[in-house]
């Protein structure tokens, strides 16, 4: 299958208003969500690091999630019937 991807830097992001400062770190260091940058790729070119899949905390997840909700365009009103 695919899979939604939001890529990561470890690049500073100033100005930058849809970048997400993570809490989680990459290597140990400080690292963005980049929100406008999505994409989709196969699984199977996913692979864990060395220390495996790291999971982002729930409430990190859902507020990055917000600024991606944000970033994407709003649908017209439906006509009414």
């Amino acid at each position: 299958g695919a899979v939604t991807v939001i890529p990561c830097s470890t690049q500073a992001q100033p100005g930058n208003k849809w970048a997400f400062p993570l809490q989680t770190t990459i290597d140990g260091r400080a690292a963005w969500a980049i929100c406008d940058k999505i994409t989709s790729l196969a699984v199977s070119r996913l692979l864990p690091d060395k220390a495996g899949i790291v999971r982002m905390p729930e409430a990190e997840f859902d507020d990055m999630m917000r600024l991606v909700l944000a970033w994407l365009p709003v649908p017209a009103a439906l006509p009414a019937p």
